[in-house]
């Protein structure tokens, strides 16, 4: 059985039989790649919603993000996370995805005292 290279959920899927953590992470930068691809499109129409989340179709590229963040938060890479979780943040200011938890920890890892006052701010259960 092959691999579809445009389903990004498969790709993620991919990532967790995967063999060693370079071929995790090829999976997790294709699928991100990808889901980056097809959220483009979403954002191009003119009609998307103000909270991308309500848009099915955006999900995939976004648990994409949100995986390849992961991937790199649990190798203690935050430098590497981050940014794909303020990505999120920005795409989904609800957080659906409970994200705001992942990136409260990698602020405080790296010592980023402001961040993690202007994270609690906005998400006061922090």
């Amino acid at each position: 059985m092959s691999l579809d290279p445009k389903n990004v959920d498969g790709l993620i899927l991919a990532s967790h039989h995967a063999k060693s953590s370079v071929e995790v992470e090829n999976y997790l930068l294709k699928a991100m790649m990808q889901g980056k691809h097809e959220l483009n499109d979403i954002l191009a129409d003119e009609n998307v919603p103000e909270v991308l989340w309500m848009l099915l179709e955006a999900r995939p590229g976004m648990r994409a993000l949100a995986a390849l963040a992961t991937f790199y938060q649990e190798k203690d890479d935050h430098a590497q996370a981050i940014p794909y979780m303020e990505e999120l943040i920005e795409m989904n200011p609800n957080d659906n995805q409970g994200i705001r938890y992942q990136l409260l920890e990698s602020y405080q890892a790296i010592g980023d005292k402001k961040k993690v006052s202007a994270l609690r701010k906005t998400y006061r259960e922090l």
